[in-house]
C-alpha cells in the first residue's frame, strides 16, 4: 500500500526533525535503535544513528 500526499509530507517533517537532531527519539532498550513518534502528525519512526557527529567528521575529513 503506498503512502498519501500527506503521509509522505507527514513523514517527510519526522525524517528533516531527526536528521537534524537525532537524540530526538528515545533508546529502544538493549539494541541500537531509537523510537521518535510524533502524536500530533501520527507519525512514529523507528532508526538508528550511524554517525553522531556529521559536521565534526566533515571538519576531520577536509581538514
Amino acid at each position: 500500500m503506498a503512502l498519501t500526499a500527506s503521509e509522505t509530507h507527514r513523514l517527510g517533517q519526522a525524517i528533516v526533525a531527526i536528521s537534524v537532531n537525532p537524540e530526538l527519539g528515545t533508546p529502544v532498550p538493549s539494541t541500537l535503535l531509537r523510537d521518535y513518534a510524533d502524536d500530533i502528525d501520527g507519525v512514529r519512526v523507528i532508526y538508528y544513528v550511524t554517525a553522531s557527529d556529521r559536521s565534526r567528521s566533515w571538519r576531520t575529513s577536509n581538514a
